[in-house]
């Protein structure tokens, strides 16, 4: 068994979510998947709270990337294979990954480099 990953990138390829699943998911399904997450969360379909506490979420997505603005109608989605082979070690892998770049997010917003309005304003 090899976990994949979907990402949803903007066009500068910085993360907006990633979701692991299981290599028997067809790739078409967690795609769609991944998308009815983005928009649950950022309250395009309907706002859901329980959508966001599945995926770890403390607050609603904002419809622009916190790193360079890119709007959400230009995001994409990819699959990817993870190397790591072994379920409950990739989702750790994941985990931890998850932990670095919220700690990197954190440090951008300090230092005024996240972007953080969809007016076009920086933090």
């Amino acid at each position: 068994m090899r976990p994949k990953v979907v990402q949803c990138l903007c066009p500068q390829r910085h993360c907006i979510l990633a979701l692991a699943f299981k290599d028997e998911v067809p790739d078409a399904e967690a795609i769609a998947y991944a998308r009815g997450a983005v928009a649950s969360v950022m309250g395009e379909t309907h706002y859901d709270p329980e959508t966001l506490k599945l995926l770890g979420l403390t607050f609603p997505l904002n419809p622009w990337c916190g790193l360079c603005g890119a709007k959400a109608d230009t995001w994409r989605y990819e699959v990817g294979v993870m190397r790591e082979q072994d379920w409950d070690r990739a989702v750790s892998e994941l985990r931890a990954n998850e932990q670095a770049q919220q700690e990197s997010a954190a440090l951008l917003k300090a230092m005024g480099l996240a972007y953080d309005k969809p007016s076009g304003t920086w933090n």
